[in-house]
């Protein structure tokens, strides 16, 4: 029984998801009340805030989603750094225009919560140097990533990938 609860929750967490992006093309977000967004994905306003406390943090959570159905298709694949941040670029590319709607309108923080998800600590401590190693990379990978889809994804998912690996392996050199 519990495991088909979790199914419905995120069937109508991923509903809700989809009824704001299309919500999103029609208007900007700050537009889009909670009443149409929940009327559009047939769910109670209590259901919305049962799982979100904000709008912005709804497109964290498909972001998310999205982000992980695209590295399960690719889980059979290996998986060195490489091949990750190709797929990474590769992801960032198939969903361009998502992206950049959500640039265009001011909600590179829904995506950037998103984002430190996809990457987040391990569940052990990590040591005070080992954190901001982490936080260094994440944010610097981010901007990198931004800036790359706000001009239009112009170098290959491949050479992102590099580029990003050489930054990164100069970022975690003592």
């Amino acid at each position: 029984m519990r495991r088909r609860k979790i199914e419905t929750t995120e069937m109508l967490k991923k509903n809700m998801g989809t009824a704001l992006l299309e919500l999103m093309k029609e208007k900007p977000l700050k537009k889009i009340t909670i009443e149409e967004l929940t009327k559009k994905a047939d769910v109670g306003r209590a259901t919305f805030f049962r799982h979100f406390k904000t709008k912005e943090d709804l497109i964290s959570y498909i972001l998310l989603e999205m982000y992980k159905d695209y590295m399960t298709e690719r889980k059979d694949e290996e998986a060195d750094d490489f091949l990750h941040g190709i797929h990474f670029f590769d992801f960032y590319r198939s969903t361009f225009d998502i992206h950049t709607m959500l640039i265009e309108t001011q909600n590179e923080n829904a995506i950037f919560n998103a984002y430190l998800q996809f990457f987040s600590l391990d569940a052990h401590q990590p040591s005070t140097k080992q954190k901001y190693i982490y936080y260094y990379i994440a944010y610097g990978l981010f901007g990198t990533t931004m800036k790359w889809l706000k001009d239009g994804c112009k170098e290959s998912s491949e050479e992102m990938a590099k580029l990003c690996l050489q930054l990164i392996s100069s970022a975690k050199q003592e």
